[in-house]
């Protein structure tokens, strides 16, 4: 995520990823009063988060790169998605017909008991 705020055509960005570091930017710009809280403040708290100042370019250059970023995952994830459901659907059409060719066999073998047991009843009646 980027936090930006405007200051007189600079932009301050801290929290993103793949930035550069400006050089002339120190990578920390704290200030401890003892040796007390430097080791208080490093070993209790988070790090402080690095602010990077760009220019306006800079900064619409690292928006274009991000959306860029983002389309390319979507794109990605809708290739895997439709990749999914077209193999769901080979496995539910597959199953559709093993199941109805079960239904066809146990239709088949139904009528061939009905058939026998017409014959048995027939042969009953004429003794």
């Amino acid at each position: 995520m980027i936090f930006t705020v405007y200051i007189t055509s600079v932009y301050c960005i801290t929290a993103s990823k793949g930035l550069e570091q400006n050089k002339n930017v120190p990578a920390q710009n704290i200030m401890y009063t003892s040796l007390f809280s430097t080791v208080l403040a490093d070993s209790l708290f988070p790090p402080m988060r690095t602010v990077y100042v760009v220019s306006e370019s800079q900064l619409e250059q690292i928006k274009r790169k991000q959306r860029q970023e983002e389309l390319e995952n979507l794109e990605a994830s809708r290739k895997r998605l439709e990749e999914t459901y077209q193999s769901r659907i080979k496995i539910i059409d597959e199953r559709e017909h093993e199941l109805q060719e079960e239904l066809k066999g146990l239709a088949q073998a139904e009528k061939k008991t009905e058939l026998s047991a017409e014959k048995a009843q027939t042969s009953t009646d004429k003794a």
